[in-house]
């Protein structure tokens, strides 16, 4: 086996144990932390602004209309995740 292979191998194995982990604790009730509801949109906010920022898109009409849609879409989400 190449060392591409293997890493790539790595990687999956880690993501499928994470994403496990995951659906395995997401089959029980869990208690909603208002406090802590910040910190997932606050998170994918600077990844974004880091994408954005490294490759920035072209300032033209149709770029920045489908980028308002996008935050609108992810603002209404937001909002329905919070109740």
């Amino acid at each position: 086996m190449d060392r591409q292979t293997t890493t790539y191998l790595i990687t999956f194995a880690v993501i499928a144990l994470f994403m496990g982990i995951r659906i395995w604790r997401s089959g029980r009730a869990q208690k909603l932390k208002v406090e802590r509801m910040w910190i997932r949109p606050a998170i994918l906010l600077v990844i974004i602004g880091l994408s954005i920022a490294s490759q920035p898109p072209s300032l033209d009409p149709v770029t920045l209309a489908i980028l308002a849609i996008v935050a609108v879409i992810g603002f209404g989400l937001g909002l329905l995740r919070g109740r």
